[in-house]
C-alpha cells in the first residue's frame, strides 16, 4: 500500500504540467486518503509543490483539502521548514467530511478541469458573500489614511475625483 501511495504522490507532483490529469491524481489522492485516513500524502504533496516553488499548484490543493474536509487546517510543522495537515473529527471519532465538495471534485475530475482553472471555485460550490457595510469600510479607509498622512477632506476629494 506505502507504494501505491507513493506512486499516487509522485505520478501528481509529475501531472502538473497537465491540468487534468493533475486534478484527476488529486482526487485520487484525496479519495485514499479518506479510505486510508492517512493524510500524510496531502502535506507530502504540498511539501513537494512548496519545494518546487509551485506556490498555486500547493494553494490549489490546501483550499480543495479544506473544502472537503471541514474543519481542516494546514500549518508550519515545529521546525518551519514543512506544512502538517489535520482534520477535525465529531463526537464519535469520524472525520467530518463534507459529501458535496467530494461529489463537486469527482465531477470536475470527471470533466477533465484542469487543476489551474476554477477548479477550487468549483469545489466550494456557491458561497454567499457577506454583504459590504459601506459605512464600516469608510471609517476603516478613513483610519488607514490619516495614518497615511491624508486627512479627511482629501480622501473625499479623491473619491469624488474618481
Amino acid at each position: 500500500m506505502t507504494n501505491d501511495i507513493q506512486a499516487l504522490e509522485n505520478d501528481f507532483i509529475d501531472a502538473m504540467g497537465n491540468g487534468a490529469s493533475a486534478t484527476e491524481h488529486l482526487c485520487a489522492l484525496i479519495e485514499t486518503s479518506i479510505v486510508s485516513t492517512d493524510f500524510r500524502p496531502i502535506s507530502n504533496v504540498i511539501n513537494a509543490l512548496n519545494r518546487i516553488g509551485d506556490v498555486s499548484g500547493s494553494r490549489v490543493v490546501r483550499s480543495v483539502f479544506a473544502a472537503i474536509f471541514t474543519g481542516a487546517t494546514v500549518k508550519k510543522s515545529k521546525d518551519k521548514r514543512n506544512v502538517v495537515v489535520s482534520v477535525a473529527v465529531d463526537k464519535s471519532d469520524a472525520i467530518v467530511l463534507d459529501a458535496d465538495a467530494l461529489a463537486r471534485m469527482k465531477e470536475a475530475a470527471s470533466d477533465q478541469l484542469s487543476i489551474r482553472d476554477a477548479l477550487v471555485k468549483r469545489v466550494k460550490g456557491d458561497v454567499d458573500k457577506a454583504p459590504v457595510d459601506l459605512p464600516k469600510a469608510m471609517a476603516t479607509l478613513l483610519k488607514r489614511m490619516e495614518k497615511e498622512g491624508f486627512s479627511k477632506a482629501a480622501v473625499v476629494a479623491a473619491m469624488q475625483a474618481a
